[in-house]
């Protein structure tokens, strides 16, 4: 129980840097980005990055953080016992983790670019989404709202076709 509640002491200490750290780190940049970076840049783009990243890092990378350590402990104590069983056990795990290792290396190169193509096919989404809020008094008085409403399904409907056309082409 005490090693519990350190650990939890510590993943929320840890979370808790990590995510001011991210975020201040990423609202500096922005910050002293040339005014050019902005015009090139929609501004769903920059939001949906801090979202993206701040997300990752508040709830995801714990819960992450935590079910990587379990794995790792389970994974060493069924290792030494059967080390401890049969000494010839330990010949055949080398090749084993060799051979992760190289799968892990050639896996991750594709699920980075995946991550990118999914963060592109969003930023669209949150621009016209962000540019419609802020000019929604002038779309009601020119009671343009269903031009706007079929732009923002066309976005929702590029997103989800282009994240499953990625989810069909990496599997």
């Amino acid at each position: 129980m005490i090693s519990a509640i350190c650990a939890s002491f510590v993943d929320v200490v840890l979370s808790t840097r990590a995510s001011k750290a991210l975020h201040w780190g990423l609202l500096g940049k922005v910050i002293r980005a040339p005014t050019s970076f902005f015009d090139v840049t929609p501004l769903g783009r920059i939001v949906n990055r801090f979202a993206k990243e701040l997300n990752l890092v508040d709830k995801v990378l714990p819960l992450q953080l935590y079910q990587y350590l379990t794995a790792i402990f389970t994974v060493l104590s069924v290792f030494a016992s059967m080390a401890f069983a049969s000494p010839y056990f330990v010949i055949a795990i080398g090749v084993v983790v060799v051979g992760y290792y190289f799968f892990q290396w050639y896996l991750r190169e594709t699920y980075v670019e995946t991550q990118r193509m999914e963060a592109l096919s969003r930023a669209p989404l949150f621009s016209q989404l962000g540019e419609t809020l802020r000019g929604a008094a002038t779309i009601r008085a020119y009671r343009k709202e269903d031009i706007f409403r079929n732009v923002n399904y066309y976005n929702i409907d590029a997103n989800s076709t282009e994240r499953l056309a990625q989810k069909y082409i990496i599997s």
